[in-house]
């Protein structure tokens, strides 16, 4: 039988973050099996990096980092990777919701929010981008 359907492949997901936001929200990722984290930063210029080498289809973004903000590299990002999806982690206002957005950032989340939150966002867009790879034949 011959399917002609396209293997999904997982989302590829950036995540830089600083380290004690990363660890609970990889370990919850790493349970998912829709999910594959294809690069790790705890720096803007690392993140960036990575946002190029790496072609994510998404990214989750402190919006401080040591040696940046995460605003520009937002900017930054979207400019090389037009097609990334970006989720921001922020400190307060709680109110800013995602109406209010950084311009290039889908999402928005603070930063105390449940990791779950995070990973059922990324759940989301899994299952409506749809990324494929090429069928083996």
């Amino acid at each position: 039988m011959n399917d002609d359907r396209k293997p999904v492949r997982p989302l590829r997901v950036l995540l830089a973050l600083e380290a004690n936001r990363r660890a609970p929200l990889c370990t919850l990722l790493h349970a998912e099996q829709r999910i594959q984290i294809v690069a790790e930063a705890s720096l803007a210029n690392e993140a960036l990096f990575h946002a190029q080498a790496r072609s994510p289809d998404a990214a989750v973004l402190d919006v401080h980092f040591p040696d940046g903000d995460g605003l520009e590299v937002v900017r930054r990002l979207k400019l090389a990777a037009p097609e990334c999806v970006v989720i921001l982690l922020s400190d307060p206002p709680p109110s800013l919701g995602q109406e209010s957005s950084p311009p290039g950032a889908a999402f928005i989340f603070h930063k105390n929010t449940d990791p779950q939150q995070v990973v059922e966002a990324l759940l989301r867009l899994a299952l409506t981008s749809s990324p494929t790879t090429p069928a083996k034949q």
